[in-house]
């Protein structure tokens, strides 16, 4: 059994993306020695990376909900009409759908990470506020990972 995990962290703001880098490192050292990070930082470049993300093999993700469709640039992509019309407001959760309808990444353990107050997301998804202590996401990640565990064969 390898003692590496791998995340998928699709955070936009960059010193956070650094920070829950960090502190996940420290938390999760008990259980894991070597924990590894893809960070994703537009909700463009999340679909664009999509093919490589679905066959990486990542132990769980991480998904903060307000993300920018691209960082920009003249070569900016041009948003699909979802995009547009449901804003960077749900950015996080258009991507945490991607992943839970495609049948690659559709049993990947995904928390929600975000500022926002669980009463203003959907119901039945896996969110932890955000907060200095990393302590309730590494906690919330090692419970997924382990109800993962034990469902596969």
């Amino acid at each position: 059994m390898s003692n590496e995990l791998r995340l998928l962290l699709i955070e936009d703001d960059h010193l956070q993306a650094q920070g829950i880098q960090a502190g996940l490192r420290d938390q999760l050292a008990r259980d894991y020695p070597s924990v590894a990070f893809d960070v994703v930082p537009t909700e463009s470049e999340f679909y664009s990376r999509f093919e490589q993300i679905a066959s990486a093999g990542f132990a769980a993700a991480i998904v903060d909900v307000m993300l920018r469709w691209a960082d920009p640039s003249p070569q900016m992509p041009e948003p699909p009409t979802e995009v547009l019309e449901g804003g960077f407001f749900r950015a996080g959760l258009r991507c945490r759908g991607k992943l839970a309808t495609d049948p690659r990444t559709s049993s990947l353990p995904v928390v929600i990470y975000t500022v926002l107050e669980e009463s203003r997301l959907p119901a039945g998804i896996d969110i932890v506020v955000k907060s200095t202590d990393l302590s309730p996401l590494a906690d919330r990640i090692r419970r997924q990972l382990a109800q993962r565990k034990s469902v596969q064969p």
